[in-house]
């Protein structure tokens, strides 16, 4: 049966960052080219690195637009595009690679192959207290 197969995600501890040095998952339905267009029939992953706030900050990244509540992940040559909205950032746990926790959630980004402006994700660490409370209500 497919309930013994998927399981809800691992989160993270409260205010846990990811290990900037380990790569980090995510998975997603959405496209493939820079175009915004692509193969949506089946579910993709791109492993990538994670960048710091304050990196990702600098003027020739994305100049200070991204908050203690986001995290920058991505290379030129993966990352999440048109469709991928909602999907799973996972990261090593604590720099563990053999457990893994949902880190981020996709947010936004570009599809073009730009290093310096990579997609942005909600950093699920700093509202675990919401996401607790309103799973713990349904």
């Amino acid at each position: 049966s497919i309930k013994k197969m998927i399981s809800p995600a691992k989160l993270p501890s409260s205010y846990d960052e990811p290990v900037l040095s380990k790569d980090c998952i995510t998975l997603g339905w959405g496209a493939t080219t820079t175009n915004g267009y692509g193969s949506e029939e089946h579910l993709k992953m791109a492993v990538m690195p994670v960048y710091s706030n304050y990196q990702c900050n600098q003027p020739d990244w994305r100049s200070c637009t991204i908050r203690s509540g986001m995290i920058c992940a991505g290379s030129a040559d993966d990352r999440p595009c048109k469709g991928d909205s909602g999907g799973p950032l996972f990261c090593p746990y604590r720099g563990d690679e053999n457990h893994y926790v949902l880190q981020g959630v996709y947010s936004y980004g570009r599809c073009n192959r730009v290093l310096k402006k990579p997609a942005v994700y909600t950093r699920v660490s700093h509202y675990l207290e919401w996401i607790r409370d309103t799973v713990g209500e349904n």
